[in-house]
């Protein structure tokens, strides 16, 4: 009964403002990793596809906490709290709609404009994603952060979910048109985050972390959030590689997966909420590894039928490791933190790319290395406020 006051003063509004950003960053980074293969190899750059597959994951454990940090710094009042990520998604708007101009012509055959173009992209968005899902710390209090990181991850599950289908989409539109749409949503999605900002909410710059204290003589508190952000990544990643390619039915694994975790996210929300992000870490994460052990020893069939059940638990850990990384620092440190959490994710992405674990039973291994690690990040910040 004590949260209720807490829950009251939930920004919904706002936190559908960031989520529409989010979303349509998400979408843009679809239309990239679609044409991101075919660009290279159409313009004499074949021998690219591969570091060009890794470079977002290792780009962004630099880019995206220096972002964050930055526009901490230097946003203003009022609407000017967007002016970093305004600037961040026109760039890369712009640059959607400069290949669009440019895709038709000599210039991009074996020159470095085109790799530049791609390049400069990636950082524009990366540069955009910390700054926005920081934002998520004025629509909610400490303790009602889970709430608002569910309905990201309800978003960002469905529209994953969806991926295969709308990349097949955009590979038969067309660079051209699929670019300069792809150029729209981003615009669409900053003017639904700049109109969903107030002019202003209660402050919350002050707020101190939900820790009290960092372990003594060990790691600092934002090395130990980009550690929990890489193994727990880790462990996510890992535990999608056990769900099957296809299921029985003729649906694919991963898109019901990752459906399983946007439809759990508004339960774990409130479930999260109520118990706390430190305290509700461990119990999801053991679950999630549980779920994903089970799914790959038991009998198709029934590995199957657990498949969703699976990414529920999966959504629920996203949810409480968003909420937890935006109180792991000060409020006024919040974009470091969002920097952080993206960028240790992404990382792991990369990682796992270039050392996959051939097996089951060495997946199985690796998934528990990572969430015990990643429960030993935690362990290491310190207790709680």
């Amino acid at each position: 009964m004590a949260e209720a006051p807490a829950f009251r003063t939930l920004h919904w509004r706002l936190a559908w403002g960031v989520v529409a950003l989010q979303a349509a960053l998400q979408l843009g980074w679809m239309v990239y990793r679609a044409y991101q293969p075919t660009l290279l190899q159409s313009f004499g750059f074949a021998g690219w596809v591969f570091a060009f597959s890794l470079l977002p994951g290792l780009l962004g454990v630099a880019i995206e906490p220096v972002a964050g940090s930055l526009s901490a710094r230097l946003r203003g009042e009022g609407r000017g709290r967007v002016v970093p990520v305004t600037l961040a998604v026109l760039v890369a708007g712009l640059l959607f709609l400069t290949l669009v101009g440019l895709s038709g012509s000599s210039l991009l055959r074996g020159s470095l404009l085109l790799p530049a173009l791609m390049l400069a992209w990636q950082i524009a968005v990366q540069a955009a994603a910390s700054p926005n899902l920081a934002l998520l710390q004025e629509a909610a209090p400490l303790r009602a952060l889970p709430r608002v990181a569910a309905l990201s991850v309800l978003v960002q599950g469905v529209i994953g979910a969806l991926e295969s289908p709308l990349s097949q989409g955009a590979l038969q539109a067309g660079p051209a048109f699929t670019f300069t749409l792809a150029a729209a949503v981003l615009l669409l999605g900053l003017a639904l985050l700049r109109a969903a900002v107030p002019v202003s909410v209660p402050s919350r710059a002050e707020r101190g972390p939900l820790f009290a204290s960092s372990a003594p003589g060990l790691v600092r508190p934002p090395v130990a959030l980009l550690l929990l952000a890489i193994a727990a990544g880790l462990a996510g990643a890992l535990a999608r590689e056990l769900v099957p390619a296809r299921l029985p039915a003729g649906l694919e694994g991963p898109a019901i997966f990752l459906l399983g975790a946007a439809l759990g996210a508004p339960w774990a929300g409130r479930a999260v909420a109520r118990l706390g992000v430190a305290r509700a870490l461990p119990v999801s994460l053991v679950s999630a590894v549980a779920l994903s052990a089970g799914v790959a020893l038991v009998p198709p069939g029934l590995g199957a039928l657990a498949v969703p059940f699976q990414g529920v638990a999966w959504g629920g850990v996203t949810t409480t490791l968003t909420a937890l990384a935006l109180g792991w620092l000060p409020a006024a440190r919040g974009g470091l933190a969002a920097g952080l959490l993206l960028g240790g994710s992404g990382l792991a992405g990369s990682l796992l790319s270039l050392a996959s674990p051939a097996g089951t039973a060495t997946t199985l291994v690796a998934l528990a290395a990572s969430a015990a690690l990643a429960l030993g990040c935690l362990r290491l910040r310190g207790r709680l406020a």
